[in-house]
C-alpha cells in the first residue's frame, strides 16, 4: 500500500538535502538513468506557476532524454517506444501523450478532437495508469518538490493521483513551505485547487 509523507520547512532548512539522501538511498547503484529509475521527481518552480503540468512535463522530458535540438518528430519515436515497453501504446492515449509533451503524431494515430476539459480529464487518466505500471513493475519514490510553486493543473492531478492510487507501490513525498500548509490546513482554497486537508487523505504523513 501506498505511503505520502510531507516534509515541511522553511527555505534553507535543509529539505532540498534530506530528499537527495533519500533519492540516493533508493538508487542504490542505479545510477543517473532516470528513463528506468525507481525516482520519479517532480519539480516545481516559480517561473511555471502558470504552465500547466510542468513539472510532469519536465520530467517526461527529463526521462526521455530530450535533446535541445533533437527534431520534435525523433522524440515522438521515443516516447512511443518506451510507451510501447509499457503497454500503454494504445491508439487513443498516444495522441494524449504527444499532446502534452507538444509533439507531432503520426498519420496511424487519429487527431484529438476533445473539449479542453474532456482532454485533461483524459490526460490525467493516461498519467495515472503509467504510474499504475510503473509501480506494479517495481516500487517507485514519486517526489514532488515545492509544491507550494505548484501550478492549479498539477495541484489538480495530485488531488486525483492521492484519492485513487494510494493501493500502489508508491511513497509520495511532498515537499513545501509552512504557507503552503497553512492554505491545505483551511481546504480548497482558489489559487490551490485539488488538495484536500491531510486528515481527508488516507495515507497522509506529516
Amino acid at each position: 500500500m501506498g505511503q505520502v509523507v510531507l516534509l515541511v520547512g522553511e527555505p534553507g532548512l535543509g529539505k532540498s538535502r534530506l530528499v537527495h539522501t533519500l533519492k540516493q538511498h533508493v538508487q542504490g547503484h542505479t545510477g543517473d538513468n532516470e528513463e528506468d529509475s525507481p525516482v520519479i521527481e517532480w519539480r516545481c518552480s516559480p517561473q511555471y506557476q502558470n504552465t500547466g503540468l510542468y513539472p510532469a512535463i519536465d520530467f517526461y522530458e527529463r526521462a526521455l532524454a530530450f535533446g535541445r535540438e533533437e527534431p520534435p518528430q525523433t522524440r515522438f519515436d521515443r516516447l512511443l517506444r518506451r510507451l510501447e515497453q509499457y503497454d500503454l501504446a494504445r491508439p487513443e492515449t498516444v495522441p494524449l501523450w504527444a499532446s502534452l509533451l507538444s509533439l507531432p503524431t503520426t498519420d496511424r494515430f487519429v487527431p484529438l478532437s476533445l473539449s479542453p476539459a474532456r482532454q485533461r480529464e483524459e490526460t490525467f487518466r493516461a498519467m495515472l495508469e503509467w504510474l499504475h505500471t510503473r509501480s506494479a513493475r517495481s516500487p517507485v519514490l514519486f517526489i514532488v518538490e515545492d509544491l507550494h510553486w505548484a501550478d492549479a493543473s498539477t495541484l489538480e492531478f495530485l488531488g486525483q493521483f492521492l484519492a485513487e492510487n494510494l493501493h500502489d507501490s508508491i511513497l509520495t513525498l511532498l515537499t513545501f513551505r509552512p504557507e503552503f500548509q497553512a492554505a491545505v490546513a483551511r481546504g480548497r482554497s482558489s489559487d490551490q485547487p485539488g488538495i484536500d486537508p491531510p486528515h481527508a487523505a488516507p495515507g497522509w504523513r506529516s
